[in-house]
C-alpha cells in the first residue's frame, strides 16, 4: 500500500521524535537510584545510563534533570521497578517545569503529575511504579522525576536477587511532539464533534 500526501498535507504534518530513553546500570545503584529524602519522603530518582539521546530536542544532565532544548509538548513514559518489601501507598510522578536550580521538592505542590497505588509486596516480590502524562515546555525549562514513600535503603534496585534485570524493567522514555501537531489534533475533534452535532440539529 502506497500513502500519497500533497504538498500541503506534508506542511502540516509532524512526526514525534523520541526525545531521550533513559535507564539504571547494571551494578553500582543498589541505593543510590534514588537521591536523598527532601521532606516528606520524597526523593528525586537518579537515573544513570543514557541509552539514547536526541540533544536538539532535550538532554539530561549530571544533576539528573531533563532540559528541554525545543519548544513543544514532551510525553513522559516512567517505570520504576524495585524490590520489597513494601507495604502501604507509594508514588510516581513528574516535576513542574522549572528554570535554574532545583527548586524545593518536598511538597506535592511542586509535581505536575502524578500515579498512587497501593502495595502488599513480601521480601521477594517486585514493586512497579509507573506513570504517564504530557507537559507543554519552552526551551530551557527543566523537570526531575520523583518518588515519594519508597526508601532505597529498604527497597533496593537488586532485582537480579530476584530473578529480574534492572535495565530492562525500570527506564524513561521521553517523546517529542510540535505544538502545531497537538493543535491539529484539538482542531480534528472538534471539528468532529461540531458535524456530529449539526447533523443531530438537523
Amino acid at each position: 500500500m502506497m500513502l500519497m500526501l500533497d504538498q500541503n498535507s506534508l506542511a502540516n504534518l509532524s512526526i514525534p521524535t523520541v526525545g531521550t530513553v533513559l535507564g539504571f546500570n547494571k551494578t553500582g545503584n543498589d541505593n543510590t537510584y534514588l537521591g536523598a529524602d527532601q521532606g516528606a519522603s520524597i526523593r528525586q530518582i537518579m537515573f544513570d545510563n543514557v541509552r539514547l539521546q536526541n540533544a536538539s530536542i532535550c538532554t539530561f544532565n549530571t544533576t539528573k534533570e531533563l532540559v528541554s532544548n525545543k519548544t513543544g509538548y514532551y510525553s513522559f513514559q516512567l517505570n520504576l521497578v524495585v524490590k520489597g518489601p513494601f507495604t502501604g501507598n507509594a508514588r510516581i510522578g513528574v516535576s513542574r517545569p522549572y528554570t535554574g536550580s532545583i527548586p524545593p521538592i518536598g511538597t506535592n505542590a511542586f509535581v505536575a503529575f502524578l500515579s498512587q497505588n497501593t502495595y502488599n509486596v513480601d521480601a521477594d516480590g517486585p514493586m512497579p511504579l509507573a506513570v504517564n502524562g504530557l507537559l507543554l515546555m519552552t526551551a530551557g525549562q527543566k523537570v526531575i522525576f520523583l518518588t515519594r514513600y519508597t526508601d532505597p535503603t529498604a527497597n533496593t534496585l537488586d532485582l537480579e536477587s530476584i530473578n529480574y534485570d534492572r535495565t530492562l524493567v525500570s527506564s524513561l522514555s521521553v517523546t517529542y511532539f510540535l505544538i502545531n501537531f497537538i493543535i491539529q489534533k484539538k482542531l480534528v475533534v472538534r471539528r468532529t464533534i461540531i458535524g456530529h452535532v449539526t447533523k443531530l440539529n438537523n
